[in-house]
């Protein structure tokens, strides 16, 4: 083989391995995941409003797996809705299991404002007019967009919809830069703890590193 031939090769695979898409979640089917949900016997087409007990009981999952917020509610998502099954969490239990664990940190909150949280919930839509995950906050809320502008978010937000990796359709959420609007679209976990933050009408995505869940 020839050297330029070689080197033709070599970029070629290179350039290849870069547009393969990389997976944070290899898959939602996780039978431990699965099996704390089943744990909680609730009936299809019912929503289970998680006490602090149950909601640390997938928190200490997160714990194990090495997955941040955003990594567990899209297992969690992918896992319920098949299930005909719907997960409601108070912003108060939210903030008492922070202490007993680090949900990510001020990273976190810019997108989740846990202080100012009232409820989320995540999983089956039942065909009506919920969405993927709905998030409830109780005044509209701006922070610091990572360094990108402001981030502002309406009292509810959320995704309508969840795949493998990827949370879609963004609703409620809009990042300003000086005079411009660039609504968000979608996020892609893309690898283990990163997460692209995709915006409407902006050609590149605000990529940060949240960290996993650890215990306190």
């Amino acid at each position: 083989m020839s050297e330029k031939t070689y080197l033709f090769l070599a970029a070629f695979f290179l350039l290849f391995i870069g547009l393969m898409p990389s997976q944070s979640l290899s898959s939602a089917g996780d039978p431990q995941l699965a099996g704390l949900i089943d744990s909680l016997g609730i009936e299809r087409g019912g929503t289970a409003e998680l006490d602090r007990e149950e909601f640390e009981l997938f928190l200490q999952y997160a714990v194990d797996k090495k997955y941040n917020l955003f990594e567990l509610l899209n297992l969690l998502a992918l896992q319920l809705e098949p299930r005909g099954v719907r997960f409601h969490v108070s912003g108060d239990v939210v903030r008492a299991s922070e202490s007993s664990y680090d949900l990510g940190t001020a990273k976190i909150y810019i997108i989740i404002p846990i202080n100012d949280l009232v409820r989320f919930e995540f999983g089956s839509t039942f065909g009506g007019s919920e969405n993927a995950i709905d998030v409830h906050i109780n005044k509209p809320y701006e922070s610091d967009f990572y360094g990108f502008g402001t981030l502002q978010e309406e009292t509810h937000f959320g995704f309508a919809s969840v795949s493998l990796n990827y949370f879609h359709d963004a609703f409620g959420m809009n990042a300003k830069k000086m005079f411009f609007n660039f609504p968000v679209d979608y996020l892609h976990l893309y690898e283990f703890e990163e997460v692209a933050i995709y915006l409407k009408r902006f050609p590149k995505p605000k990529r940060e590193v949240f960290w996993a869940v650890k215990e306190r």
